[in-house]
């Protein structure tokens, strides 16, 4: 798989797959039982761009629970992760870079799925 080195917020990004942006609700869990709400302003299969009033730690492991439309209705997503990123605070908003880790197959279709419908790209995923 290819890097994409583009400049994204003043970082690189080295996310491997293509993203979608959105505006997506989701609740964060950590490994000490946290769990709030916080939004994916972008994802990808190997990962997303998440805004939160909580503050995490750099490699912290954490999962994500959201919902991502798919075909005619909603598909809950839970996904194991890893706080890779933190940027500054904007309007007591944190964002994050988490990259997923072990995502069942069916959660990696639907959030391919998404991103091809939202980006107008091919899937990649397939199973």
């Amino acid at each position: 798989m290819k890097l994409d080195y583009t400049v994204h917020g003043g970082a690189i990004d080295q996310r491997m797959h293509r993203r979608a942006a959105g505006d997506l609700m989701a609740v964060v869990g950590t490994a000490q039982g946290r769990a709030v709400q916080c939004r994916l302003k972008d994802i990808s299969l190997s990962g997303a761009r998440m805004e939160s009033g909580f503050l995490l730690e750099k490699e912290s492991e954490i999962w994500l629970l959201f919902r991502v439309p798919h075909a005619d209705a909603v598909e809950h997503v839970l996904a194991p992760a890893r706080v890779v990123r933190l940027d500054q605070a904007v309007d007591d908003a944190i964002t994050y870079g988490v990259r997923f880790s072990e995502i069942p197959e069916r959660s990696r279709a639907v959030i391919d799925e998404y991103v091809a419908a939202t980006s107008g790209a091919e899937c990649v995923c397939h199973g």
